[in-house]
C-alpha cells in the first residue's frame, strides 16, 4: 500500500479482526470476567466449558451468579487448560463500583495498564492488583481482557478502566493535517 495524497500528514492503520476477545484458562479454578457486551450473559452461554457455578465476591462473602455482570470478576472452574473466545460488542470504557476492602474486578475488551486506572476518589487503592493463574497469585501490571483481579480499597468508590483509542471502523479512515 502506498499513500500518495499530499494532504495526509499522519495516518493510522487499524486492523479489525472482528469483535472477538481471546484468552486462556488453566485446569482448575480461574478468575474470569465478561469483556464484551452480549445479549445472553448467562454463565452457561458465556463460559459453556466451565464445570462449576460462577462465584462473585461480595462484602458478605461469595455468591453464586447465573448471570454475569460487566466489570465484576468471577471464580470459575474448568476441566482442562484451554483457549477461550468471546464474541460481542467491544467495551472500551467501564466504571466499576468497589466496596471498602477486597474486591474482584473484571476487565474491558483491551488491556489497561494498572497505573492508568482512575480512582474515584483518588488514592483509594491500597494494594497491588493481583492475578490468579495456576494456583498462584501474582502482581499484575495490566488488567487483561477476560481476566479478573483482586484489589483492596480503603473506602467505597469507583475504578475507571479506559482502553486506548476507541476502535475505528475500516470505513472511517483517519486524516489529519
Amino acid at each position: 500500500m502506498a499513500i500518495t495524497e499530499v494532504d495526509v500528514g499522519t495516518f493510522q492503520i487499524v486492523y479489525d479482526a472482528g469483535n472477538t476477545v481471546y484468552s486462556t484458562v488453566q485446569q482448575g479454578w480461574n478468575m474470569v470476567s465478561l469483556p464484551v457486551t452480549m445479549s445472553d450473559r448467562s454463565k452457561t452461554v458465556v463460559f459453556p466449558t466451565s464445570v462449576s457455578n460462577a462465584f462473585a465476591y461480595t462484602p458478605g462473602g461469595y455468591a453464586n451468579r447465573d448471570t454475569l455482570d460487566y466489570g465484576l470478576g468471577y471464580w470459575l472452574k474448568f476441566p482442562s487448560s484451554q483457549a477461550l473466545s468471546l464474541a460481542g460488542d467491544f467495551i472500551a470504557l467501564d466504571t466499576i463500583d468497589v466496596a471498602q476492602g477486597w474486591n474482584i474486578i473484571g476487565s474491558i475488551s483491551v488491556s489497561v495498564p494498572t497505573g492508568s486506572i482512575v480512582q474515584i476518589p483518588g488514592g483509594i487503592v491500597t494494594s497491588q492488583y493481583f492475578d490468579y493463574t495456576g494456583g498462584t497469585y501474582t502482581s499484575a501490571s495490566s488488567i487483561d481482557p477476560m481476566r479478573a483481579y483482586w484489589v483492596k480499597v480503603s473506602q467505597n468508590g469507583k475504578l475507571v478502566l479506559t482502553g486506548s483509542a476507541a476502535r475505528i471502523q475500516k470505513s472511517n479512515p483517519v486524516h489529519q493535517k
